[in-house]
């Protein structure tokens, strides 16, 4: 049986005496502990909690000293690792648990001067001679921001001195840590955070998985800063070397940063270029090989992170969360209420009917957060075995929607996806995705500006339309997805976006689907794979071309091929211009074969004399 007592290895004195009761409701009802001090729960998964404690918020409390009481108590930060495999609980009982590792090397790195939390105590939670559960307590950094946050507020105000400040700020911290000999496997700029104004102070957290390795190589140094180079997506190169030349050149806490490189010759007050003659030659060759080496281990390194992340949708993680109820399995968002969204999944009869068959339907419904679509799929018994073994259709569709989330890609936002099982079969599954108001398919868009001679959809406008397609079939296929069909049907554009597209005023990047004019829908047949093939890119641009002659161009049809070449001369030549046209006209007769006479019809109407 599982004891509820924590065992405390280590308390700092002060908690101990003055939060004793406080610490006892922590370790009898972990419930009522949260309902009465914890604030938030800033991280949760399956396998760690992380939640803000006030410990003035619970005051006059039985046992406590008016220390305790006072409302300008220091807030902590609670951290419950939990050991669910049962070789992990025996092997934590002779080896350091995650707690015990995390709060040795926070307290011998603030003890040695590091930005770093303070630790106040950890403790054990023992089933049958094993550990079953760590907590770890440490005080809060106040008024600190994310680091993520922190740049992009930042760049908006152009706040572009303060930025390089705190980044050699932080190569001088990476620095640093190195050199002590600790290993950071997932040094990411998620683990900063920043207090006080810009520059402001830079702090590192979440070290459960560091180690002491003593000496540490160049291979390790390099390795451990890679993922540093995600930072290069949000700023210009020659603002990300400077953490580069910090971590390479200000290696003492003594010192600050950009007094350590003024030393060298580095003029601090514009960004770092390769044909900057200010700059000694020495040390601009160094800077530019170790940027070359760690962008090369963060590549690898996104592989393996975008396919974790892109399956956190069916595991309980911060955003997602996992749930059996009466014979129904939920893979749904945090903020998306199972109450409300229950209520569209019970309906057996639909209202707002878009496409029915005998298996399936698609609906619109109405949400607290906005319109939304269902799309539901009742499966046969050869298809309920085949669920065993690969995923079904809208359990695909659920993970490719978190990952072009992931991978940047605009598509509708996933809210819930509902199985219901008959013996470990999957007899019938609902997806619920948001809907993309004032969208158009594009052809439905390009037929209606042809027709009605649109004046929304000017010259500029199209070419602009046709530049950013090109580039957002490049990005999906250098992404490593793979789709199967991507026919006009399925990408969505939104009209009023255009004028802003083709004026450069509209910033696309990381901002989601509410900002970008074509987005993907109907992911249930997109695989992720490490490299797309020349043939499917062939393929997929012959899908996305695969319109009436007299709704597109010839010389919008080489924008989006040459938008999508990206200057690389490997598809904007002139024999895969024949062998996509030759394959256009092939797709072309095999979609008019499988037409009905009334669609046929309806098409040759359309296309002019």
């Amino acid at each position: 049986m599982q004891s509820r007592r924590i065992v405390w290895q280590e308390l700092d004195d002060d908690l101990r005496s003055s939060h004793k009761s406080l610490l006892e409701t922590l370790v009898e009802d972990r419930e009522a502990f949260g309902a009465e001090c914890a604030s938030a729960t800033l991280k949760e998964n399956r396998l760690r909690t992380v939640f803000l404690v006030e410990p003035g918020r619970r005051s006059g409390h039985e046992g406590a000293t008016p220390s305790a009481q006072n409302v300008d108590t220091p807030k902590w930060v609670v951290k419950c690792y939990r050991h669910l495999r049962l070789v992990d609980r025996w092997r934590h009982a002779v080896t350091r648990s995650s707690a015990e590792r995390e709060y040795t090397i926070l307290r011998r790195l603030h003890e040695g001067g590091f930005p770093v939390p303070r630790p106040l105590g950890f403790g054990l939670r023992y089933s049958a001679g094993a550990v079953v559960e760590g907590v770890l307590i440490m005080e809060e950094i106040p008024d600190a921001r994310n680091f993520h946050d922190y740049v992009l507020t930042l760049l908006s105000s152009g706040q572009i001195t303060e930025l390089r400040a705190l980044l050699m700020q932080m190569g001088q911290i990476i620095r640093r840590l190195h050199d002590r000999g600790v290993w950071h496997p997932d040094l990411h700029s998620g683990n900063f955070l920043i207090q006080g104004e810009p520059p402001g102070r830079v702090y590192l957290i979440d070290l459960h998985s560091c180690r002491f390795v003593g000496y540490m190589p160049g291979l390790l140094r390099r390795r451990g800063f890679a993922q540093m180079a995600y930072l290069r997506q949000f700023m210009e190169a020659g603002d990300f070397r400077w953490l580069l030349a910090s971590y390479l050149y200000a290696p003492s806490g003594d010192i600050a940063p950009a007094e350590a490189l003024r030393a060298r010759g580095f003029p601090t007050g514009r960004a770092i270029t390769t044909d900057d003659e200010m700059i000694p030659r020495r040390e601009m060759a160094e800077i530019l090989a170790f940027e070359r080496l760690v962008c090369r281990f963060f590549d690898r390194h996104q592989k393996r992170r975008l396919r974790s992340r892109t399956r956190r949708c069916v595991l309980r993680s911060t955003v997602f969360t996992v749930e059996s109820r009466q014979g129904y399995k939920w893979y749904r968002r945090r903020e998306a209420s199972r109450d409300e969204l229950s209520a569209f999944v019970s309906s057996r009869s639909p209202a707002d009917v878009i496409k029915y068959d005998s298996a399936s339907w698609v609906s619109h419904v109405r949400t607290a957060e906005g319109p939304a679509i269902v799309k539901y799929r009742r499966y046969g018994w050869r298809q309920r075995i085949a669920s065993l073994f690969v995923s079904h259709r809208l359990r695909r569709a659920w993970i490719a929607a978190h990952g072009f989330d992931v991978r940047n890609l605009p598509t509708p936002r996933a809210l819930a996806l509902v199985e219901k099982r008959f013996l470990f079969l999957v007899k019938e599954a609902w997806l619920i995705v948001e809907e993309c108001t004032e969208t158009q398919p594009l052809d439905s868009f390009l037929w209606h500006s042809h027709k009605h001679q649109n004046p929304a959809l000017g010259a500029r406008e199209r070419h602009a339309l046709s530049r950013h397609l090109g580039g957002l079939l490049r990005q999906l296929h250098e992404a490593g997805v793979r789709a199967h069909d991507l026919s006009p049907q399925n990408l969505l554009v939104r009209s009023d976006l255009l004028p802003e597209l083709s004026k450069g005023a509209l910033r696309t990047e990381n901002q989601g689907v509410s900002v970008a004019p074509v987005a993907f829908i109907d992911l249930d047949d997109t695989r992720f794979v490490s490299r797309v093939d020349r043939r499917r890119r062939l393929r997929n641009l012959v899908q996305v071309g695969n319109l009436p002659e007299g709704h597109v161009s010839l010389p919008d049809r080489l924008r989006v091929l040459r938008s999508y070449d990206g200057g690389s001369g490997e598809y904007y030549v002139r024999t895969t211009i024949r062998e996509l046209r030759e394959a256009l006209l092939a797709e072309a007769f095999r979609t008019i074969n499988r037409m009905t006479r009334l669609e046929y019809v309806g098409l040759m109407e359309t296309i002019p004399e």
